[in-house]
């Protein structure tokens, strides 16, 4: 019979002459991405495009609601459309932006690709 420490001895030996094999199956990060981008809610993404001129782009996943920027209460979203030609209402630069409207909320928010942000929009 085999004591115990010949048999550590030679799985310790068997160890030492295997290959190790190891899966990564996601990479280990300690402080991850947040999950929606702050610039557009996760509505839209900005693009340089290959002519050189900014662009937004829908995000293929978007949110339901995204916050009130005056009280945080949460706005259902009804439309995106994205890469619409527009002028900014705050930098008045002609671009290919994006626009969200919201059930229940006349306000309308246009994604800017030059000041990339949301730009509220006053409801009629």
């Amino acid at each position: 019979m085999r004591s115990s420490s010949d048999y550590h001895a030679s799985a310790d030996a068997r160890c030492r002459n295997a290959t190790q094999h190891v899966a990564v199956l996601e990479t280990a990060c300690y402080h991850p991405r947040p999950t929606v981008p702050s610039e557009f809610h996760g509505l839209f993404r900005y693009d340089a495009s290959t002519d050189g001129r900014p662009r937004i782009l829908r995000e293929p996943i978007t949110p339901q609601t995204i916050p009130c920027p005056t009280t945080g209460r949460q706005l259902r979203v009804a439309t995106i459309e994205a890469n619409t030609s527009a002028i900014c209402p705050a930098c008045a630069t002609h671009g290919h932006g994006g626009y969200v409207s919201f059930d229940g909320d006349l306000r309308m928010a246009y994604a800017c690709p030059q000041c990339r942000r949301l730009i509220w929009l006053q409801g009629v």
